[in-house]
């Protein structure tokens, strides 16, 4: 970390220098809303939309209550990434940008270092939930290698397609958004239609007090919501982002608040509350179980349809060679970043700085 530390201009302590050519930024802005929205929306919403009902199931119907205040909470970061972004409107790296730039460089790679340790750290539950969910559609039990390599395969083909610059994993990850946003909300509209109001377990079914049951449901709630930061990460690569990264933040946190309500009080109704429970607890899938449910020809399917690309859209911005990586490389630039990954001296070049070149 450098130990020379300019004059703090004002508003500030760091203020990163502004683009040399104006062409030049705007051709490295490639990003419109739609894009940045959806960025957002594949983030929130990932493999773990299916295991949720199980899980705030354990917790009775208080989770819902839980599960809309903390959807609030988290429109509320949304708009103050958005209100953050218009301060520092041409910073890379989101909240290291942030933290960088009114308290310093130290709080800056505190932050950032933080942020992508857990960002890659949480790369674990995402793959494992996409090795689960594979298993479960395709009715396979594979042994311990094929399921290592169906990780693999979940967490670097996006990578990959990651690498090939912003452009392209924007496409890709529109594709993948409308490809399991439209059946999750078909199953969060159209199951109302089925729910049955004694299928409902208690308020409160954790078997302890009100307080546990509050724990459970908010503990599941609040890693729902990672992902917010998302467009704010990426400012520097939207176009507009003074406008744009605070509205992509809050209609993708929206969007994404509201499928994870009407999923999993849909599914909460379409399933009995012993049986939900149960199924969370032997690890099946909760959602697969409440289409068998639903009356109609061979009800709504032989087995739950997981929408293509759910668990590898969440995992693709959370794969550490891109967005994710981004926020790193931001760092690195400016050399805040310890060790091999300082990747600004004379003679270093970074694994992050020559593989998120595109970011």
């Amino acid at each position: 970390m450098s130990s020379a530390v300019s004059a703090p201009p004002p508003g500030g302590l760091h203020r990163d220098p502004e683009p040399a050519s104006v062409k030049d930024q705007q051709k490295a802005r490639a990003l419109g809303l739609t894009s940045a929205t959806g960025l957002v929306i594949g983030t929130v919403v990932g493999a773990g939309v299916f295991t949720m009902p199980a899980v705030l199931a354990s917790a009775g119907t208080v989770s819902l209550v839980v599960l809309a205040v903390i959807a609030l909470g988290a429109m509320v970061l949304a708009v103050l990434f958005g209100q953050l972004t218009r301060r520092v409107p041409n910073a890379d790296g989101g909240l290291y940008a942030y933290a960088r730039h009114e308290f310093g460089d130290f709080a800056g790679y505190l932050t950032g270092w933080c942020y992508w340790i857990q960002a890659w750290a949480g790369n674990a539950a995402i793959v494992s939930s996409w090795v689960f969910y594979v298993d479960a559609l395709f009715n396979i039990k594979p042994s311990g290698l094929g399921n290592w390599g169906i990780a693999l395969f979940g967490l670097w083909v996006p990578a990959a397609i990651n690498l090939a610059g912003l452009r392209q994993t924007a496409w890709l990850q529109n594709i993948t958004v409308v490809l399991k946003y439209l059946p999750l909300l078909f199953v969060g509209v159209v199951g109302w239609f089925f729910v049955t109001k004694a299928k409902f377990g208690a308020f409160n079914a954790s078997g302890g007090s009100l307080y546990s049951a509050i724990g459970i449901a908010a503990g599941v709630a609040l890693f729902s919501f990672i992902g917010v930061e998302t467009a704010a990460i990426i400012a520097k690569r939207v176009k507009d982002p003074r406008r744009n990264v605070g509205r992509a933040s809050l209609l993708g946190t929206g969007a994404s608040a509201i499928v994870y309500l009407a999923v999993s009080a849909a599914v909460m109704g379409l399933v009995s509350h012993r049986a939900l429970v149960n199924n969370g607890r032997r690890s099946s899938t909760p959602s697969r179980r409440s289409s068998r449910t639903a009356p109609g020809p061979g009800s709504w399917s032989p087995r739950w349809p997981r929408p293509p690309g759910s668990g590898r859209s969440s995992a693709g911005p959370w794969s550490p060679p891109r967005c994710r990586g981004h926020r790193p490389t931001t760092a690195c630039s400016r050399g805040r970043s310890p060790g091999p990954t300082a990747g600004t001296r004379p003679g270093s070049v970074s694994w992050s700085r020559r593989h998120c070149r595109h970011c």
